[in-house]
């Protein structure tokens, strides 16, 4: 399984049996040795295109040109996203549903912002996106409204602990949001997710570009004696070694 992160939280996974793209919103898509959409798009390969919700960092209405009539392409979307109607190869999906795409078994379980977040079972590998799934804390909040947050938060991760423990699920990679906005808040809602999953791999995203987080969110990690391997990016289209 190769994975590429593409920016934000947008990433490419290459499995054997297609290819896996998740919450596109725009593409540095500059040509270089590591990857061009070319390679992606007309590899020949089943392509199946995830969209957590609406938001215009996780989703662009241009990922439906991508339907051309000669590629085996397959959407996902979170039923907050209008501009596009299911049909066969468009699954609109809301909170807590479970399907099968081709190769792919899904889950959808929900987000502590807008839209959903995926469970995805292929080739023998267990894959989580968080899409907006996150502990969300804001200082300038009221108490109430924060409490709220952390609740909703906590209590769609019961929803998913109760769904991996009843499967015998076992993650191998999660990706998930690591906001420095949140200011000292920024790694709580990581941190709690793998206390809660001990995901084999975890790879940081929304982070905004500031790259230096992944790197002190692996070392607070291992300061805390993380079984899980936290990834630690450096740029825009970076091939991970999984």
């Amino acid at each position: 399984m190769k994975i590429l992160f593409v920016n934000h939280s947008c990433f490419i996974v290459e499995s054997e049996s297609g290819i896996l793209i998740f919450d596109f919103y725009k593409l540095p898509w500059q040509k270089n040795k590591e990857f061009s959409p070319e390679q992606v798009l007309d590899s020949g390969k089943k392509l199946f295109v995830f969209a957590s919700h609406g938001h215009e960092d996780h989703y662009s209405a241009k990922i439906m040109a991508w339907d051309n009539g000669k590629r085996d392409i397959t959407f996902i979307l979170s039923d907050d996203i209008t501009t596009t109607a299911e049909k066969e190869n468009r699954l609109i999906v809301g909170e807590n549903r479970e399907l099968t795409a081709g190769p792919l078994q899904i889950r959808t379980f929900g987000s502590s912002d807008l839209g959903v977040s995926f469970l995805v079972r292929v080739d023998g590998k267990t894959l989580f996106h968080a899409g907006d799934l996150n502990w969300w804390h804001w200082d300038e909040e009221t108490p109430d409204e924060r409490k709220y947050a952390e609740d909703l938060f906590k209590g769609i991760v019961k929803q998913i602990r109760e769904y991996v423990k009843k499967e015998k699920i076992a993650m191998d990679v999660a990706f998930f949001p690591v906001d420095g906005r949140l200011d000292y808040a920024w790694s709580w809602g990581g941190e709690y997710f793998i206390r809660e999953f001990h995901p084999k791999i975890f790879v940081p995203m929304h982070f905004w570009k500031n790259f230096q987080l992944t790197q002190s969110f692996s070392d607070h990690m291992m300061n805390l004696q993380s079984t899980t391997r936290c990834v630690v990016l450096h740029h825009n289209i970076e091939t991970l070694s999984v």
